[in-house]
């Protein structure tokens, strides 16, 4: 696993998640440079987790299937 990795803001996440749910396709990356926020051990980033039970799994995605949490970045030592 890496050390680190680049993120996307929380709003940048919840396009993607709205443009997944509709099932267009995206571009992830700035039509501009721009310097990339980065996750270190011990940081938040926004993730994108399901809304519905993963065991069972949805036919569909469908408006609200997905959400954007503030998750911590981190690694077991061991």
């Amino acid at each position: 696993m890496c050390g680190r990795c680049a993120i996307f803001t929380f709003d940048e996440v919840l396009e993607v998640i709205k443009e997944i749910e509709l099932g267009a396709t995206f571009n992830f990356e700035p039509d501009w440079p721009a310097r990339r926020a980065q996750a270190f051990p011990n940081s938040t980033a926004p993730l994108i987790v399901p809304q519905f039970d993963t065991a069972i799994g949805v036919e569909k995605l469908e408006s609200g299937s997905l959400a954007a949490r503030e998750m911590g970045w981190d690694f077991e030592e061991g």
